[in-house]
């Protein structure tokens, strides 16, 4: 294990290869989308989004709930980050088995699938050689929507730098020790990508269907909206 002193805080905190009483055997690395690259200056930084659980209105011990379940999550203090579909497979190959994994959660009272972003220093993934920001076109694995692994003590650190215990340039120095382990710290997941982006395009079409439903059952209310002049409009 290695340890980072978070000196803004006072305090230090434990960083590790992977869970210290692992649930169940690995992987774990994490899946994160890229949702926007940055290049502002000095920011030079990728914004990217994972699923994790929310139980703000979980009044149970949801977490061994989970657990007897065969749910797969990992809980990294506040944040419980959705990693694999079961127990079995280590990536997600296909939209059902995104959907399954997510209504097994919700169907537990108080828990709900969330998403949640964090920062990551565009040198990891131009380091990995795996994409390309050059002026010589789009490189489809930095589209948004694109599927990345992220390693267990990269995910981490990202978790500290987001909750500000530890610096902008004290993020970036820890990345480039990572990118020096053996365990690459990002990995393009081409497989992945596919199932999300099937998976979510399932997700507009079922809501699209949804609401011409509800506009065409009179019993089902469709709210109106405000126009940009301020007229309200039909739903």
């Amino acid at each position: 294990m290695n340890r980072l002193t978070a000196s803004s805080q006072g305090i230090e905190v434990a960083v590790s290869e992977g869970p210290q009483s692992p649930p169940y055997p690995g992987p774990f690395d994490i899946p994160v989308l890229i949702d926007d690259v940055k290049r502002l200056g000095s920011f030079d930084m990728t914004r990217v989004t994972f699923f994790t659980i929310d139980a703000t209105t979980g009044v149970d011990d949801w977490v061994a709930v989970l657990r007897e379940r065969g749910i797969p999550f990992l809980l990294l203090g506040l944040a419980a980050a959705i990693h694999r579909p079961d127990l079995e497979a280590p990536r997600f190959t296909s939209p059902g088995q995104i959907d399954r994994l997510f209504n097994a959660i919700e169907e537990i009272e108080g828990l709900v699938v969330e998403t949640a972003h964090i920062w990551l220093p565009n040198r990891l993934f131009e380091d990995s050689g795996e994409w390309d920001l050059s002026a010589s076109g789009e490189d489809p694995r930095a589209m948004r929507g694109a599927v990345w692994r992220l390693s267990f003590p990269l995910f981490q650190k990202a978790l500290l730098f987001r909750r500000e215990l530890i610096s902008t340039a004290g993020f970036s120095r820890q990345c480039r020790e990572l990118t020096e382990s053996p365990v690459p710290p990002v990995t393009h997941s081409p497989e992945e990508t596919a199932a999300f982006r099937r998976w979510s395009t399932a997700q507009i079409d079922a809501a699209r269907s949804n609401y011409q439903q509800q506009q065409e059952d009179p019993s089902r209310r469709v709210l109106d909206w405000i126009d940009e002049s301020g007229h309200a409009r039909r739903g």
